[in-house]
C-alpha cells in the first residue's frame, strides 16, 4: 500500500502592516524558515509524541514570497492535526502572521492548478480595481495596466511547472 498525503495550500496574511524595512525582510525569507516554523509550532502543540508522528511525512513543497503562498504536505491521517496547528501558529520569524488555508488535496498538480487559478483571479481583480479608477492623464498609470494585462496573457498562456526537487 503506498503512503497517502495530503496537500494544503495555504495563504499567508500578515497582521501588521509591514514598513518598507521588513518588506525587503519577508522578501528575504525562504522556505526553510517557514518549515522551521512549523517544526516550532508541532512540538510546542503536540509534543515529543506529535512531532514523532508529524515529522516524517511533513515538508514545504512551495513558497512564494512574493505571493505570500505556500504548498504544505502531510499525511492523509494528520490532515485534522495539521490543520489545527496552522491556526495556532502565528509567527513567522519575527512577523506576526495568520495562515489561511486556501485548498486541500490528495496531489500536487491539483494544488498547481489551483494556484495558476487563484492568481489568475488576484491579476483580474486588481485589473478591474484598476481599470475603475481610470485616470488617463498620468503615463504611469498606462504603464501599470499595460504591465497587468500582460501577466495575465502570461498566466492564459504559460503553465509554469513547480520545482519538486
Amino acid at each position: 500500500m503506498r503512503f497517502k498525503r495530503r496537500y494544503f495550500c495555504v495563504e499567508i496574511l500578515f497582521q501588521d502592516d509591514l514598513n518598507q524595512l521588513n518588506k525587503i525582510q519577508w522578501h528575504k525569507l525562504k522556505h526553510t524558515n517557514l518549515a522551521e516554523t512549523i517544526h516550532q509550532s508541532i512540538e510546542r502543540l503536540y509534543g515529543d509524541l506529535g512531532m514523532a508522528s508529524m515529522m516524517p511525512s511533513f515538508s514545504v513543497i512551495y513558497f512564494n514570497s512574493i505571493t505570500n503562498l505556500a504548498i504544505m504536505r502531510t499525511s492523509r491521517e494528520l490532515k485534522k492535526k495539521f490543520s489545527n496547528l496552522l491556526t495556532f501558529t502565528n509567527k513567522v520569524a519575527q512577523f506576526n502572521v495568520n495562515f489561511r488555508v486556501v485548498h486541500v488535496s490528495g496531489s500536487i498538480k491539483k494544488c498547481k492548478q489551483f494556484l495558476v487559478g487563484f492568481c489568475q483571479n488576484r491579476l483580474n481583480e486588481i485589473n478591474e480595481n484598476m481599470s475603475n479608477k481610470k485616470d488617463d492623464t498620468n503615463p504611469e498609470y498606462k504603464t501599470e495596466i499595460d504591465m497587468v494585462e500582460k501577466l495575465i496573457e502570461v498566466c492564459e498562456v504559460n503553465d509554469n511547472v513547480f520545482n519538486l526537487k
